[in-house]
């Protein structure tokens, strides 16, 4: 189902929650709500299954100590039929998560618009409840939330290229990278936007 909002399509966000409604899922929750003030009319689903369905995906890939590389669940997810349907996903694992031999708590991957915004826009966005507390997971749910939703896409000041993507050069800024330091949490403790101003417009235009 595609929804409008701002006169754009805007897909619904599926949840596939592999961690049984815990503490980050909820978190998780939030962050999507902050990013409908930027997206009037996002929806989010729970997908009913979601967690044997993640188990399943994350026996598939491969594991190394017990950590599971997320390039590779993203791309295995996106051979089963739930992951094909238009719209945007997020998974969220109890393992912890790597990607190039490096930990990584959240990753990206799927279908993106060209640079004119042409194409689709289905990706999902694997989450690892590992090793973060519930202030570092909000800043790294609405940075990668933020990524698939053009927050830095579109633009061409106050951006920088680090860890292969394009982020945002305000520190307080979620689209900062790393995501998650004193400006973030004091932003999230003070229910302020975890976006810079130039952020928000990406949001709202993309």
């Amino acid at each position: 189902m595609l929804l409008h909002s701002n006169n754009i399509m805007q897909p619904a966000i599926d949840i596939f929650d592999g961690t049984n409604h815990s503490a980050h899922y909820h978190v998780l929750q939030e962050a999507i709500t902050q990013l409908s003030q930027f997206k009037p009319g996002l929806q989010r689903r729970d997908f009913k299954k979601g967690k044997s369905l993640v188990d399943f995906l994350v026996s598939k890939v491969h594991q190394n100590s017990g950590r599971v590389e997320l390039k590779e669940l993203i791309n295995t997810a996106f051979g089963y039929t739930p992951f094909q349907v238009p719209t945007q996903k997020i998974m969220l694992i109890n393992q912890q998560g790597y990607h190039n031999g490096i930990i990584h708590r959240g990753l990206t991957g799927g279908f993106q618009p060209d640079d004119q915004g042409n194409g689709p826009n289905r990706q999902t966005i694997a989450l690892s409840t590992v090793g973060s507390t519930l202030d570092e997971f909000y800043a790294i749910a609405c940075h990668e939330l933020g990524h698939i939703y053009g927050a830095t896409r579109f633009r061409d000041h106050n951006i920088e290229i680090t860890n292969n993507s394009i982020h945002c050069i305000e520190e307080m800024c979620a689209m900062h990278h790393p995501a998650y330091n004193r400006g973030t949490s004091f932003r999230r403790a003070h229910k302020s936007p975890m976006y810079c101003n130039d952020c928000q417009d990406g949001l709202r235009d993309f």
